[in-house]
């Protein structure tokens, strides 16, 4: 049954990226078009590369050393969101010096990185305790609710680049949102200490994956 699922999330994630692609190309130049491929896919590698390995090195101590969704929630609120904001303050940087973004753009479009990653890192827990349903329920999430938002732009308004930008952050937010209070429900609420060893051990094991990840994107 998995099985099913996996492929039926992937089929709405294609037919999904398919349908945005043809709103956008109805409002957007070329010139913005390109300029949105560039931010989502500069996203995407920032995530990959600048998570350290924190979703795959979770889904081993979720799997194996027992960790529950709480702390899980802990590290995805301090040490996701500060690889996060690293992370996009050094691809607001790229976009500053290399592309000449105005500040608007440069804001939303590093803004992006954010949520993605708290996602990205927080899909670890239910890798580690084999809930891929769940895993692919957060995968599509995100692109749907940016879908809906650019179909409900398209019917009353324009869509801008910065307008579409927005949109797929705000479906990642909802996403994250949505998760973090699935897992808070999942073990109730309670505060973990940071341990730096375990970050430590954590970045030595999911590193090497991370890379691998954001080299299969060139």
């Amino acid at each position: 049954m998995d099985y099913f699922w996996t492929l039926f999330s992937r089929i709405l994630l294609r037919a999904g990226a398919f349908l945005t692609l043809i709103i956008l190309a109805r409002f957007l130049d070329a010139g913005e078009l390109g300029t949105y491929g560039i931010i989502t896919t500069a996203s995407f590698f920032a995530v990959y590369l600048g998570s350290l390995g924190m979703r795959h090195a979770l889904a081993f101590h979720v799997g194996k050393l027992g960790f529950e969704a709480s702390q899980v929630v802990s590290y995805v609120l301090r040490v996701g969101l500060l690889l996060a904001l690293v992370s996009a303050l050094c691809v607001a940087g790229v976009y500053w010096l290399q592309f000449d973004f105005d500040i608007r753009l440069v804001a939303g479009g590093s803004a992006l990185i954010i949520p993605m990653m708290l996602l990205y890192i927080g899909q670890g827990y239910f890798l580690g305790v084999s809930e891929f349903r769940s895993f692919n329920l957060y995968e599509v999430l995100p692109r749907l609710v940016t879908l809906i938002l650019l179909l409900m732009l398209a019917v009353f308004s324009e869509v801008g680049l910065w307008l579409a930008i927005s949109c797929t952050t705000v479906g990642f937010i909802v996403s994250v949102v949505l998760m973090l209070v699935r897992l808070y429900k999942a073990s109730g609420f309670k505060r973990w200490q940071i341990r730096f060893s375990e970050i430590f051990a954590m970045a030595k094991y999911g590193a090497p994956l991370t890379v691998a990840m954001a080299a299969t994107m060139f």
